[in-house]
């Protein structure tokens, strides 16, 4: 599974390709990556609609569209992008099409075909996948009090909890974990 440097990472690289490109047609060839709409309805939702910025949450990446829904899409183990031109062929394990206003589509590729796609309509309010995850670690919302009241409520070694990856705790653990060499924070916690 990617971590968050390479998600970010992969934000990046979307960013310029997609923004302020419009999805002329969507095409969903693997329905378990997209299992709460169908094939018909995923093209539907998304066809003449405007990317208007590609961001990160946890290690889901956002596609926001001027519809005001979002596309939300975890990578998994082997998930990737790719950007073709019309000339190129299709990657193997190409489960996911869309078809770009530039003449380019963006392939979503996924040999293991664990990765997953979702749409959802309210900005305000996102999925459960979202809304459990911690704050970001460099928003406001992650302070000095947030993080230390999140580490209080564990009795485990610093060193073991920054090296733990519990799915049932808190996300700010991972995203701690993520942002700061575990080394450098147990040597500042004066626990190496």
């Amino acid at each position: 599974m990617p971590e968050l440097p390479e998600v970010e990472h992969v934000v990046r690289a979307l960013s310029p390709v997609v923004v302020g490109r419009r999805i002329v047609a969507a095409e969903l060839n693997l329905k378990r990556i997209a299992p709460g709409v169908s094939r018909p309805g995923f093209d539907r939702q998304l066809r003449n609609t405007l990317i208007t910025s590609v961001g990160r949450r946890g290690k889901f990446i956002l596609f926001k569209l001027d519809s005001g829904q979002v596309l939300t899409t975890h990578l998994r183990m082997t998930g990737k992008f790719v950007a073709l031109n019309v000339d190129q062929s299709l990657p193997p394990y190409a489960h996911v099409i869309f078809y770009l206003d530039d003449d380019r589509r963006l392939v979503f590729c996924d040999m293991r075909q664990f990765g997953r796609m979702r749409i959802f309509k309210d900005p305000l309010r996102p999925p459960k996948e979202l809304q459990i995850l911690a704050p970001e670690p460099f928003s406001d919302e992650f302070t000095e009090a947030y993080f230390l009241d999140t580490l209080s409520r564990s009795r485990r070694p610093l060193k073991q909890l920054l090296r733990e990856s519990d799915e049932s705790r808190e996300q700010v653990i991972e995203a701690a974990r993520a942002e700061v060499v575990p080394g450098s924070s147990r040597y500042l916690a004066g626990s190496d």
